[in-house]
């Protein structure tokens, strides 16, 4: 699992980001392939594009989810619901969610319930906090 527990402090020009990663997921397993804390007092929005392969029989699935989370002290909390952007699969027990875990985001994937599979994603963070690295919240970050 990619996993970025904790982001650090945001630099002026640090608002957003982008992670890539692979994982392979267990038949019928449900597995975290991408798990971040965000900053406190920020709002965070995760928009992930991911594809899997099973390595038996050659099914594939491509998904892009979005959604955003909200945290100010302690636990996420999400905003709305998570939108379904995306969806294309051989398998329909096959999925990718996005969800608020404790202090965490948390990206799982659901592969197959036979044979392993192979996850790929790309997520991209974007990152509104009340302040960066001491500015009083109304600079312009340009």
């Amino acid at each position: 699992m990619s996993d970025l527990t904790t982001l650090g402090a945001l630099s002026a020009r640090q608002v957003s980001g982008r992670i890539t990663g692979r994982e392979l997921v267990e038949a019928g397993a449900t597995t975290a392939i991408l798990k971040f804390t965000p900053p406190t007092n920020c709002t965070t929005t995760v928009l992930v594009t991911a594809t899997a392969r099973d390595l038996s029989n050659g099914d594939g699935a491509g998904y892009q989810r979005g959604a955003t989370f909200k945290r100010t002290t302690g636990n996420v909390t999400q905003i709305g619901a998570t939108s379904s952007l995306y969806t294309t699969e051989s398998d329909i027990s096959w999925d990718l969610t996005i969800a608020g875990s404790g202090s965490a985001v948390e990206v799982s994937a659901v592969g197959d319930g036979s044979n392993q599979t192979r996850w790929t994603f790309v997520a991209e963070l974007t990152f509104a906090p009340d302040a960066v690295n001491g500015d009083s919240g109304g600079t312009a970050l340009g």
